[in-house]
């Protein structure tokens, strides 16, 4: 059986970032793409001891080039949803403070925030993503038990913001959660649960439960997406969700 590489594959990611230096600071393009095919780019500077980073507007300017305006409710659209990122958003930019432990991690949040801003090109009625849910909590719920099951406990993260955890696992007292697992649809809910799994993994009380996201496999997906949920959950897919939830139950104590 061949050996999995691990120098060779850092090196292949790696070689999808690239880091330079302007009169602005540094600018790091990252492995995302805008609608338009155009790079996701975020922007590094320091300030008062802390550092910003922003995508010097692009995800806007990605819709008015498309010939989409920022009207005022879907302005508002685009602030609650870059808040839900924990960026602000003002003159068209988003935006985030962080300390130097935090960069790597908040410029991928920044950018994928951005990229967020840029989809609104492709806004449309969807089919509400219930169904997926329903289907992936009624798996979850058929495979470690009922006793073992709770659905939409609130979690708090490090920040102290509370989140609706789709599905807990408990040990099999029934009474601690060994696992969480939140399933994720499409783009919008991998961002989404990306920031949550992130600020839960930091919590004194719950970094040490494992974190799971469960998705659909049957859609086709954008690596990043899975790449970004890798760093701070187990990703399983659909089709897999059955064996794996078992052997999360059956490991679990």
């Amino acid at each position: 059986m061949m050996q999995v590489d691990v120098d060779q594959i850092r090196s292949a990611l790696l070689s999808l970032i690239d880091i330079r230096r302007t009169s602005l600071g540094c600018e790091v393009q990252m492995p995302l793409y805008y609608p338009d095919g155009g790079s996701v780019t975020v922007t590094i500077t320091a300030e008062r001891g802390d550092y910003v980073i922003h995508d010097a507007g692009t995800g806007t300017m990605v819709l008015n080039a498309s010939g989409v305006q920022m009207t005022k409710k879907l302005g508002q659209k685009v602030q609650k949803l870059i808040e839900h990122y924990g960026c602000s958003f003002s003159a068209g930019r988003v935006e985030r403070r962080c300390t130097a432990e935090d960069i790597g991690v908040c410029a991928a949040i920044v950018a994928n925030a951005s990229r967020a801003v840029g989809d609104q090109l492709f806004e449309r009625q969807v089919i509400a993503p219930i169904d997926f849910r329903r289907e992936v909590l009624a798996r979850v719920r058929e495979a470690v038990g009922e006793n073992r099951f709770r659905e939409n406990e609130e979690i708090p993260g490090e920040s102290g913001y509370a989140y609706q955890v789709s599905a807990v696992i408990l040990d099999q007292a029934g009474s601690s959660p060994v696992s969480f697992v939140e399933p994720i649809k499409d783009h919008e809910a991998a961002t989404k649960k990306f920031r949550e799994f992130w600020d839960i993994s930091r919590s004194d009380r719950f970094g040490g439960v494992a974190r799971i996201s469960l998705f659909d496999d049957r859609r086709k997906w954008v690596g990043a997406d899975l790449l970004i949920l890798q760093e701070v959950s187990n990703v399983v897919r659909l089709s897999d969700v059955d064996i794996r939830m078992a052997e999360f139950a059956n490991v679990s104590h």
